[in-house]
């Protein structure tokens, strides 16, 4: 066994076994989605579905919006917002089995393709041959470099080569058929902070770049080569990180009284809506669909503004303030 967990060289048969069981976990996935979908389309109560920028309701009887069909039963997309669609379906406590045996299939599917999403060119013993594999399927196989990993050329050699796997895997909420209820539940969203950390080097880099095409900016630029000096000569070196905004994400929060009346609560990140199987309890869309940003403990040790004019770098909340204290 490799280091990084994968075996040090997969067999052809391995590859080819594990091909197969991928496509019988890809029909098993279609099955158990199309059977849970008819389900909703006749059997609904009712409820709501937030995607693409616009709130959807629907009563008994009424057809189910067309954007669940595509995030819930689509494998394939370039467009990733089809599959954020979040919601309350409300269905008969019997629907439980069709929802359960659609997560079964979504968390098979996550196990079979775990080791062909992991697997580099260069971790096969050889390349599969045409006879093994399709001829038609080789190209995929010979365009990879061997760091690339094989999980393209394995998805176009079974005919799902856009498939978005991670919203295929992601788990389906079930609540209402299981004790003890939520009493309460509410949605939210919120948009990432992403951290990516840089070092001294990296910041030197960027002022150079940012020296060659100054124009209207040098004092900023210069004002910035003096930051520099001051933060290469602290010790410890100071952090520094690299912030932008992610993808928005949707939370639901439900929440439970225990036997002594306190409530606690729970939090789960979700892209697909709520199955409520059972005697429905009304949740209502949340007044604004607005994003806040969603800032982790670790966040709150940068400043809230760059370090620098001209490169867009963050440093701690306490070298941030003591570099102005210096200059003024």
């Amino acid at each position: 066994m490799a280091a990084n967990g994968r075996p040090a060289s997969v067999s052809i048969n391995s590859l080819l076994a594990h091909i197969k069981a991928l496509k019988l976990a890809l029909e098993e996935w279609r099955r158990a989605h199309d059977v849970l979908y008819a389900e909703i389309a006749e059997h609904h109560t009712g409820g709501w579905l937030h995607g693409q920028q616009e709130t959807n309701s629907f009563e008994s009887r009424m057809p189910v919006p067309g954007s669940l069909s595509r995030a819930l039963c689509s494998l394939e997309s370039d467009d990733e917002e089809s599959f954020r669609l979040i919601g309350v379906v409300y269905l008969p406590s019997g629907a439980s089995e069709y929802v359960q045996a659609a997560n079964a299939a979504r968390l098979h599917l996550d196990q079979v393709s775990h080791l062909l999403r992991s697997t580099k060119l260069s971790d096969l013993e050889r390349m599969p041959e045409g006879q093994e594999i399709g001829g038609s399927s080789l190209v995929y196989w010979t365009r990879l470099r061997p760091a690339d990993t094989i999980w393209k050329a394995v998805t176009a050699t079974l005919g799902v080569p856009r498939i978005q796997i991670r919203y295929a895997i992601r788990p389906l909420l079930l609540e209402g058929c299981m004790t003890p209820v939520p009493r309460f539940v509410t949605f939210a969203r919120a948009t990432q902070r992403i951290i990516s950390v840089k070092s001294l080097e990296y910041a030197r880099e960027q002022l150079e770049h940012a020296l060659e095409a100054q124009d209207t900016l040098a004092l900023a630029v210069q004002r910035d080569v003096n930051r520099f000096h001051y933060l290469a000569g602290l010790s410890p070196r100071p952090r520094l990180a690299y912030i932008y905004r992610g993808d928005s994400i949707f939370y639901v929060n439900f929440a439970w009284l225990d036997e002594h009346g306190e409530k606690i609560k729970k939090k789960i990140k979700t892209s697909l809506p709520l199955f409520w199987c059972g005697s429905p309890q009304r949740i209502q869309p949340p007044r604004s669909f607005e994003p806040r940003i969603q800032k982790r403990r670790s966040d709150q040790q940068y400043a809230d503004s760059p370090v620098f004019e001209t490169v867009k770098l963050y440093t701690t909340r306490e070298v941030h303030q003591s570099i102005f204290d210096s200059a003024g």
